[in-house]
Order: C-alpha cells, then structure tokens, then sequence
C-alpha cells in the first residue's frame, strides 16, 4: 500500500528538495477525521495498517519516498520534541525542512544494489515506524512489569538509525571485504560496513544540519551514542556483538529496575527493535518475504559472478529454513516483550512452513530467470561486437583487416624507424670522426 496521500515532490527536483508539502489537510478532509498532535499523512495511514502488509508501492519514486519517509520520520521526532519541552520551537518550519533535506542527501547515497538500497532503507524505516509506534502503545502496561525504557527520544532515535543504517553500503558483506583485502578493513577494527554507514550517516547530520543536529543532542545528549549502538547491532554476522546484545536485553527485561540504567534501557529496545526491522520482511506477509529473498539472492549472485563471495545457488533453499528459525524465530521471540500485537512469531513460522513446501520451487524459478537474464545479457554484448565487426569489414580488402587503419599505423612506424635510422646513421658518423677507442666503439 502506499503511505502517503500528499503532493507530490517530483516538481521540486530529484536533488535538492526546495519545499515542503502539506503532510495533513489533503488527507484529512478526504477521510472525515481530526489529525492527533504531529501525526502525518503517512504515519496516520501508517496506523490503520497492519503488520503482515507493511510494503511499499513498487511504482513510486524516489522523490515520492524521501517525501513519505520525511512525514514518518518527521511524525515521530515532533513527537519527542513535544515529550520533553512544553512548546515547540519557534523556527519548527525551518527545521522540519533540514530534516527533509538531510533524508534526501541520504538517500542520493545509497548504492543501486539489489537489495541493500534505498528502497530497502525506506522499507526498514516503514517497519521501525510501525514497531515503535506499537511499541509505546503497550508502554505503561509494560513497564511496570519489566522496567522498560522511559527515554521520550525513543521513537526518533529508531527511525534515524533505520534511515541511516546501510548508507553506502557496498553490496557485499563484512566477512568479503576481508577475504578482499578492502581499504575499509584498514580503516575500521571491525563491523565495517555499519562503521562507515554511522560516519556517513551521522556526520553529514551534525556537520551540514547545525540547526537539527543542535536542537537534538540539546534535547537527548547521548543520541549519537544510542544511534552507534543501534547500527552496529546490525551487523548480525558478527556472534560477539550478537550475543552482547541478546544479553542485554535479557539483563534489562530481568533485573529489577533499580538496577539498570536507564541508558542501557533505551540501548536494548532500540536496538531490538531495529533489528527486527531490518529483517521484518521475514516477519511479514509471504509475498514481501518473497520480493526481498529475490532481491538479496540477486546480490549474492551479482557478487559470485563479480568474483567477491561462494555461490548462493546450491545451498539457497535450506539456507533461507536455517536463518528464520535460528535467528528470526528467536529474535521475533524476545521482541514480542516489547510488540506482542505484531505477533512476528506467527508470521516467521508461516513463512518458514511455508517456503518448506514451496520455497524449492521459488528457488529453482529465481535460479532459472538468473540464467535467462545472463544469457540476454551475453546476446546483447554479442550483437554489439558483431555490428562492430560488421562496421570494420565495410572498410577492408576480404583479409578481414582494416585497410584504412592497418595503413595509416605502417606509415606512422615506418616514419619512427626512418627518424630512428637517420639519427643512428648521424651519431656513428660523429663518433668516428672522434678519436674514441675501438673498445669504447
């Protein structure tokens, strides 16, 4: 479904987003109903959806995105804003145009991979929203039970950290850029793909937004801290970090409250949270499963061709069984502390029971439209050579050499010896006018 109702940004440019839209009244007058405080176009939508049907419309574009995006992220930072002070900032237009300028700079970075994309940045951020947004609803009846958070900067600090989370992202995983030998493995000590995403993401927030990144880390200071930790929680390749984290969680959700800071508090929800957004498409309906499974297979393929990685082929099918019931079902598990309406849990176990049944055959499609794609693609770069070929014997003798060519390069060689000759020739006659040696000769 698509998210959004309001104008359109395509006027405005692909780049540089010159204004904002009218994230309310359109669609207001359409539905008959009053807006809450800083609820957008898209985030109200957003709450008449449903978990299993989270995805967006393939046919918008970029620009429609970064607008729907920007009513998402925008809904959930007023909404911190207005929990910590009790007026809004004077200049709330300006800065609310920052935010939509910081979320097109960003997504003009994000590499044209299968997968890891600006598209799948814009699903996550969809999913963070939701999560978060169920996530409060069950807050209070929550938090006396298991001390959850009470950080009011939760909401914005999650969707941040989804927006940023695989800016620049190279297509590849941690583990190839070592086998690679790649300059960021020099650069970083580990994680270093959730790294450069974090200095991206984060720089060009507190460099080229003075105004936005100010009023943030005045009103939540150790914001930067709680966005490094959510985005290194991605990098789920790495078993130490992974293992920290479902520790923490399980420290805050248990120990009495007292006992827990309250930063570490905030640290575990927004990284769980996170989390699950980033791989809620295995959470979710079965056929949005199925588009990202394509996408990502077409990224592992994409590598082994390139020569960066094993090929994804023969293990794909049972690989997909081992990664939704050891990491999903788990994740989905500890996450329905914090969710239990989204009920992830069920879909990961439709999901995995049903591509048991179906998944084989899903894999052998994808498998045979990859080898249909690549032999249009080698057709193609054959057409080309041969009307090349075609355009160089309509210059030649029969001898299959181009006449034109072949004798222009003679006689340019035949002029560099003739040159070369002539100064031997002149040097041998001044050298034995000379009275030089015949050894030296």
């Amino acid at each position: 479904a698509a998210f959004d109702h309001s104008n359109s940004l395509d006027d405005c440019g692909s780049t540089v987003i010159s204004s904002i839209p009218d994230y309310t009244q359109d669609f207001f007058d359409d539905c008959n109903s009053s807006p809450s405080d800083h609820d957008t176009v898209s985030y109200s939508a957003l709450k008449k959806t449903q978990w299993f049907g989270i995805k967006w419309d393939p046919n918008r574009s970029r620009v429609d995105m970064v607008a729907t995006t920007h009513g998402l992220i925008s809904s959930m930072l007023w909404k911190c804003v207005a929990d910590v002070e009790s007026e809004l900032p004077e200049n709330k237009d300006d800065l609310d145009h920052e935010l939509l300028r910081y979320i097109d700079k960003i997504s003009s970075l994000y590499e044209a991979h299968p997968f890891h994309s600006w598209e799948h940045a814009c699903q996550v951020v969809l999913s963070a929203s939701f999560l978060v947004k169920e996530y409060h609803k069950t807050k209070d009846e929550i938090g006396s039970k298991t001390g959850i958070d009470s950080n009011p900067f939760v909401r914005f600090i999650t969707v941040f950290s989804a927006l940023i989370h695989d800016v620049g992202h190279l297509g590849m995983p941690n583990a190839q850029l070592v086998d690679d030998k790649h300059c960021l493995t020099k650069v970083y000590r580990n994680s270093f793909l959730e790294r450069q995403s974090l200095q991206i993401g984060l720089g060009i927030f507190i460099e080229d937004f003075p105004d936005l990144s100010t009023m943030v880390l005045r009103m939540c200071p150790e914001f930067v801290h709680l966005v490094t930790s959510a985005v290194l929680a991605t990098d789920v390749s790495s078993q130490e970090r992974q293992k920290e984290i479902k520790d923490r969680f399980e420290r805050v959700t248990t120990t009495p409250d007292g006992n827990v800071s309250e930063f570490e508090k905030t640290q575990a929800v927004v990284e769980q949270i996170l989390l699950l957004a980033d791989v809620g498409h295995c959470t979710q309906g079965y056929d949005i499963f199925l588009d990202w499974n394509a996408f990502f297979f077409m990224e592992c393929l994409t590598n082994f061709k390139a020569g960066h990685g094993p090929d994804p082929r023969a293990g794909w099918f049972k690989g997909q069984i081992s990664f939704i019931e050891f990491y999903i079902i788990p994740l989905a598990e500890r996450c329905s502390a914090l969710v239990p309406s989204c009920e992830a849990v069920n879909g990961a176990r439709t999901i995995v029971n049903t591509w048991k049944l179906q998944g084989e055959e899903f894999t052998k499609d994808i498998i045979d439209r990859s080898g249909r794609e690549e032999q249009q693609e080698q057709a193609h770069h054959m057409a080309k050579y041969t009307e090349k070929n075609d355009r160089v014997k309509s210059t030649t003798d029969g001898s299959g050499k181009d006449n034109t060519k072949s004798k222009s390069k003679k006689n340019r060689l035949w002029r560099r010896l003739a040159s070369f000759h002539r100064r031997k020739k002149n040097t041998t006659h001044r050298n034995s006018t000379a009275s030089i040696s015949s050894d030296t000769q």
